[in-house]
């Protein structure tokens, strides 16, 4: 379904179907719920710096405003504005206009919404503006006050739906399109010049955390909560920490306290090193030998392939897209998911297999070159950008 009236365009030359010479200039908006630390900032961040980097005009629009802006500092020290809109309840029937607003004064050529509260806001939105509205679905769903009902309208006033993941490609099936929204897969990328292995890193990383160099660290990257099940990992790792093995969690939320309340109960608290959140996750995974997810939801997260990147085996459930990417036995291990004593044993079998490891995490790296490099994320989006902006050849 498209926008009502053809966007502007700043041609250059004009488009080349092919990505290469000439090509329109845009103004493209991307819009998330919040800026808080996770994939959808991160495949906005990374978008945006390279769109910039090739003279499209950008800006990110966020929904909420402080404190939910932990990325905003990594926006704007690439020269990214942003805009915040202040929500003002957690549904706010107000947000569509106001955002419709501000994209006919940036007269925006293309709006791309990076999570499900962004895509009700952002296609509606889009659609009173007149602009050319992209979504990428990640398939982790969308708060459970959402009707079926509007998930389904919402989709259907989208130009494309990009899945970025098997389940994402699942779920907007499943929603339906009206045969009208185009469907594409393009798989989030990884920043592989800071995620990659670097020892004076490693050894920085663990003076700063109080790790010993020669240690042998598992370590972890996620918002602690529920779903992400650190529980499981703490209790299976514990009979395994100590005598130079260490636990590394990065990552806030609200089961922190109970956590280490847990680590405390288990007698392995001194082992166990928690961070936080963090912005510098890439240096937080040098200073890891083995990278642990226990997480029970979404498809493909993009932890793992940034921990490929730095050259980590990875041990992760055999759920979603994750068997297609970490094959078992060649760049790390799948488990059941779920299965405390399955995690422990690979877990062992890692920490007695050093040299095994190493070959696995170079593979894990050529992997991450190979299938998640920025530079294919971001012809595969400009291809699309340029080819729903442009409309069918006449």
């Amino acid at each position: 379904m498209g926008p009502a009236t053809k966007p502007r365009l700043h041609v250059i030359g004009g488009p080349l179907p092919s990505g290469d010479g000439a090509r329109a200039k845009l103004v493209i908006a991307h819009v998330l719920s919040h800026l808080d630390i996770g994939a959808p900032a991160q495949l906005a961040l990374d978008l945006a710096r390279s769109q910039r980097a090739d003279g499209d005009g950008v800006l990110v629009v966020s929904l909420a405003s402080a404190p939910a802006l932990r990325m905003a500092p990594d926006f704007r020290a690439v020269g990214i504005p942003i805009h915040t809109l202040g929500r003002h309840a957690r549904i706010d029937t107000t947000l569509p206009l106001r955002l419709a607003l501000l994209l006919r004064k940036r007269r925006v050529d293309l709006v791309h919404t990076h999570d499900a509260t962004a895509l009700l806001v952002g296609a509606v939105a889009g659609r009173m503006a007149g602009t050319t509205v992209v979504h990428s679905e990640r398939g982790d769903g969308g708060p459970a006050s959402w009707s079926a009902w509007a998930r389904v309208k919402a989709t259907r006033l989208l130009d494309c739906v990009v899945s970025v993941s098997d389940r994402g490609a699942r779920l907007a099936k499943l929603w339906g399109t009206g045969g009208h929204t185009l469907l594409r897969n393009v798989a989030q990328a990884v920043d592989l010049e800071r995620f990659r292995p670097d020892t004076a890193i490693r050894e920085q990383v663990r003076r700063q955390l109080g790790i010993r160099g020669d240690d042998w660290v598992i370590g972890t990257v996620g918002n602690l909560t529920k779903t992400k099940a650190h529980e499981l990992l703490l209790r299976a790792v514990a009979p395994l920490l100590g005598k130079g093995t260490s636990l590394l969690v990065v990552g806030a939320g609200p089961e922190k306290a109970s956590l280490r309340a847990l680590a405390d109960q288990l007698g392995v608290a001194e082992h166990v090193r928690w961070p936080g959140a963090r912005r510098d996750v890439a240096r937080m995974m040098a200073a890891m030998d083995t990278f642990a997810l226990t997480s029970m939801d979404g498809d493909l997260p993009l932890v793992v392939p940034e921990a490929m990147a730095v050259g980590l085996p990875v041990v992760a459930p055999a759920m979603g897209s994750i068997p297609s990417v970490v094959v078992d036995g060649e760049t790390g291990w799948v488990v059941p998911p779920g299965d405390m004593e399955a995690l422990r044993t690979t877990l062992l079998e890692a920490r007695q297999s050093e040299q095994q490891c190493r070959r696995m995490g170079a593979r894990a790296r050529r992997t991450a070159q190979t299938r998640f490099s920025l530079a294919r994320m971001h012809r595969e989006y400009r291809r699309l950008y340029q080819s729903l902006v442009d409309g069918p050849a006449p």
